[in-house]
């Protein structure tokens, strides 16, 4: 099987040489009365046609040359749009002109987004507001991703979009699908926030390119740049509970057509934290090691990019005074998991020299991921091997930009095994072997009549050798109804095979009753949206108001029922499963760098259930209110520069799990209490080559009461730390210190 994963990645990395010539235009986009700094996020797409992009978090942009078009459109909230006649033999240096509105350049994240799925983009910027040392604390000052906690004794998380479990987002490093099957929860904190550049959130059906997995959204990581990124990145980051990590990343140009770039991660904690003083562990013991290394290749005739990453991890958790040298300790309840991840992957492109807009690229991914965990006296021990790869052709028809079409084929095989060894005599032990290809192809068709209209219409085709055939009918309508105003629909249709065992784990922090169905079958749905963005002005100063409503409608989903206190059932859906999602959000400049993000979101999320029908499915938040405002201090002569941001989120109240089958003393209510959360950071800079960062999350200091239930008969029939809907671990300060040679 190796030397096969091998042989094909070879197959791959030789293929640039196969690679037509590609012509493109490239440059960096400044502030023209700050002409050292960079403007992230502009949007910038040839005149009459829908070829564009958006400048990175170091300003620099890159397209391709279109059929016939020489001007090049530049657009960007607070400055003054441009239109300029593009030379081809050198990259382009542009200076945007601010708004006379405004009192000084405002160098903003944030823009108007006139791609045709609604995206949103967290850059480097926006991801220094927090500490960010992982994927799953990268969201803290997002509305649209909310982050919660599994149970009280693994610290694990999970991402929510439209209010389901990120499980039914694709969440993908590169636009190649990464977070997924076993990993689905352990690798959100396996990608170091440092070594992200940026974050793409689109909420709804995703493109058919990427897939058939997304339901609810897209969510793709971009790292850092081997030809594009600084020289040199050390980050430091430490808090009082003994938690620390360093960062290093390196960017290398070897010549004028190769350049590599390492990221590097190491984290630890060892001391065993216990704020509510329960006997149990707030937060598990653990300690990362995680290395990248990429390179790209960029000459007249080829381009390509390959890399390879490698992963170790380990968690131990339970009760403080545990040995977690003994698993078999029945006085004392312990869990640990130890985790390996191995991967390889390269991507190759070319475009037609003959035909502008024609371009033909390839994608192959290949991960190896190995676990071992224990629950008490419980052990699961599973491993996965994906090999992933696609060809994507994408066309002008009849020699045009109003019709694009894009086609591809691709292939994906999954082998899964999982064992779920319970030693407590009534429980169920699981072995689940699986061995998954999926055979798909696809095509887009993109239709942009005017400036104003996009309409974009996918299909997939795929067969998967267990489950059989699948349509994906994927479809997004854009409308830009005024310089300002933009209207966005879209619908399409998803699947995925569940792995309950690894998605559900903090269910198996707990003394319950393991039941399996044995015919699951995959989980499919329908994702209905629609969004409306309007850009305004008021008291000379620029903002942004966004609305939209999504809904999924769910055809089979495996359900996990907890409605039992000592039990917990996997099985397919029979009824109604649905999410309804609402959220409002305004993003204003109250004045000169000084930014103000308020948001609304309301979920309505039922399933069937087995003998109780229709309901709420619980630990879901009805209503939750976000805040967030930043605000930058600069001193025009020393460059030195101070930064604050604060964000305030209230989380209404959520249904339960039903414990009413316990003892009376060791129930809970059948909803939680609403309660705020407070985080707060304040960077200072003072040269552009450091940053010091102090900051606080949990501000306000609220916990949850009793996280653990009868967490004193730990391996009794009520144990239970798998009901939690607040943070287990209070009030939380860090420092750190970053440094950049660019």
């Amino acid at each position: 099987m190796k030397i096969k994963i091998i042989f094909i990645y070879l197959i791959y990395c030789v293929m640039p040489f196969l690679v037509m010539a590609q012509n493109k235009v490239s440059g960096i986009v400044r502030p023209e009365n700050q002409p050292k700094e960079t403007l992230t996020g502009v949007s910038i797409f040839w005149e009459n046609t829908q070829i564009g992009t958006t400048s990175d978090e170091n300003g620099a942009f890159s397209l391709p040359l279109p059929d016939g078009s020489q001007r090049l459109i530049f657009s960007f909230i607070g400055f003054k749009n441009d239109t300029i006649s593009v030379n081809y033999e050198k990259p382009l240096e542009i200076f945007l002109k601010e708004n006379k509105q405004l009192q000084e350049v405002v160098i903003k994240d944030k823009k108007i987004d006139i791609e045709t799925i609604k995206t949103e983009i967290l850059t480097t910027k926006s991801l220094q507001k927090a500490a960010c040392c992982n994927l799953s604390e990268s969201f803290e000052t997002n509305a649209s991703v909310d982050v919660t906690i599994t149970d009280a004794i693994t610290g694990g998380k999970q991402l929510k979009l439209l209010g389901l479990d990120g499980v039914y987002s694709q969440i993908m490093v590169e636009n190649m699908p990464h977070v997924r099957g076993l990993s689905a929860r352990s690798g959100l904190h396996l990608i170091s926030g440092t070594s992200i550049k940026s974050i793409e959130i689109n909420k709804g059906a995703g493109s058919v390119v990427n897939g058939y997995e997304s339901m609810t959204g897209q969510i793709n990581v971009e790292l850092a740049k081997p030809e594009s990124s600084e020289k040199l990145l050390l980050n430091g980051f430490i808090n009082p509970f003994g938690r620390w990590e360093l960062n290093a990343n390196t960017s290398q140009k070897i010549n004028s057509k190769w350049s590599t770039a390492v990221l590097a991660h190491t984290s630890h904690l060892q001391n065993a934290i216990d704020q509510n003083m329960d006997g149990y562990m707030d937060t598990p013991k653990f300690s990362q090691y995680n290395l990248i290394n990429r390179w790209k290749y960029e000459g007249k005739s080829t381009e390509a990019q390959f890399g390879f990453r490698f992963v170790n991890d380990t968690k131990l958790g339970g009760q403080s005074a545990h040995n977690h040298n003994d698993h078999q300790n029945q006085t004392l309840y312990g869990a640990s998991a130890a985790l390996k991840q191995y991967e390889a992957w390269s991507k190759i492109g070319f475009v037609s020299k003959k035909v502008e807009g024609r371009s033909v690229g390839f994608i192959f991914n290949a991960k190896h991921h190995a676990q071992n965990s224990f629950f008490g006296l419980n052990q699961y021990k599973a491993w996965q091997n994906t090999i992933n790869t696609q060809v994507i052709y994408q066309t002008p028809i009849i020699r045009t930009h109003i019709n694009t079409l894009r086609l591809g084929a691709s292939f994906l095989s999954d082998n899964y095994d999982e064992n779920w060894q319970a030693q407590i005599p009534d429980l169920q032990s699981i072995t689940r072997q699986r061995y998954e290809r999926t055979a798909g192809i696809f095509a887009e068709y993109t239709w942009k009549p005017t400036s104003k209209i996009t309409w974009i219409n996918g299909l997939r085709a795929d067969v998967h050798n267990l489950f059989g055939g699948f349509l994906f009918p994927r479809s997004h309508f854009k409308y830009q109804m005024t310089d300002k105003t933009i209207l966005r629909a879209s619908a399409g249709r998803g699947m995925r095979a569940a792995n309950p065992m690894t998605e559900q784990a903090g269910f198996l922090a707990s003394s319950r009753r393991v039941f399996w169905a044995n015919n699951l079958r995959p989980e499919l749905a329908w994702n209905y949206g629609i969004n409306l963005t309007q850009e305004f002005s008021f008291l000379e100063r620029d903002g942004q108001i966004s609305v939209d409503f999504y809904r999924t409608d769910f055809q089979n989903q495996v359900i996990t029922d907890v409605n039992t206190a000592q039990n917990i059932y996997f099985y397919n859906l029979n009824g109604k499963s649905f999410a309804n999602s609402f959220q409002i959000q305004t993003e204003y400049e109250l004045f000169d760098d000084f930014n103000l993000t308020l948001a609304y979101k309301n979920y309505d999320i039922r399933a069937t259930y087995q003998n109780i029908g229709l309901q709420n499915v619980p630990l879901v938040v009805r209503e939750r209110f976000f805040a967030n405002f930043d605000y930058t201090l600069k001193n025009k002569k020393t460059k030195e520069e101070l930064m604050i941001d604060v964000t305030g989120e209230w989380l209404g109240r959520m249904n339960l799990p039903n414990t009413q089958n316990n003892p009376v003393e060791l129930r809970r209510g059948e909803k939680s209490p609403s309660y705020w959360l407070l985080n707060a950071q304040i960077t200072y800079k003072p040269t552009p080559k450091w940053d010091i960062y102090l900051g606080g999350e949990d501000l306000l200091n609220f916990m949850q009461n009793n996280p653990i239930i009868a967490g004193n008969q730990p391996f009794g029939n009520y144990f239970d730390a798998s009901i939690i809907y607040a943070p287990v671990m209070g009030r939380m300060m860090y420092a750190g210190v970053r440094f950049y040679v660019k």
